[in-house]
């Protein structure tokens, strides 16, 4: 196929999608064997969610929202502390990011606000995180868990 070229059958041989692309249309993708079919807007859960920039002061709380992939903090400089919340309404196998650009003391992470979601691999926190550093966690919906990646 070259480059700029539409084309008309996905891999497992189902029709391409036409343009453009509707809310009510979905799309076949495979993970580990599984197929599952997602609307055009969910593709957040798939690690292609959107990035926030953000340069909280010490002691802040930083809340991702809803199909949010990642935060890349960027303090002006180190940081004692900071709590991470993590998205509301994931759905199977999201992936959520976190980078940083200078160190952080004390790094917290937290569920999301009135959510029932479960933390494995933290306890609550995850101690120092160095400048250049970063952790992510993947999302189980069957038991509403986030599972630490790194």
């Amino acid at each position: 196929m070259a480059d700029g070229e539409l084309f008309t059958v996905f891999v497992d041989g189902s029709p391409a999608l036409p343009l453009p692309v509707l809310a009510t249309d979905e799309i076949p993708i495979v993970r580990s064997g599984v197929t599952f079919k997602i609307p055009p807007t969910d593709i957040s859960g798939f690690g292609l969610g959107s990035v926030v920039y953000i340069a909280p002061l010490t002691g802040a709380t930083i809340s991702a929202v809803s199909g949010q992939g990642a935060f890349v903090v960027i303090p002006a400089a180190a940081i004692a502390a900071l709590t991470v919340e993590l998205p509301p309404d994931a759905i199977e196998g999201t992936v959520f990011e976190v980078s940083t650009t200078a160190d952080i003391t004390a790094v917290g992470v937290a569920k999301a606000s009135g959510s029932s979601d479960n933390i494995f691999g933290t306890q609550g926190t995850l101690g120092t995180l160095g400048g250049g550093g970063g952790f992510s966690f993947r999302y189980r919906l069957s038991n509403n868990t986030w599972y630490r990646r790194s």
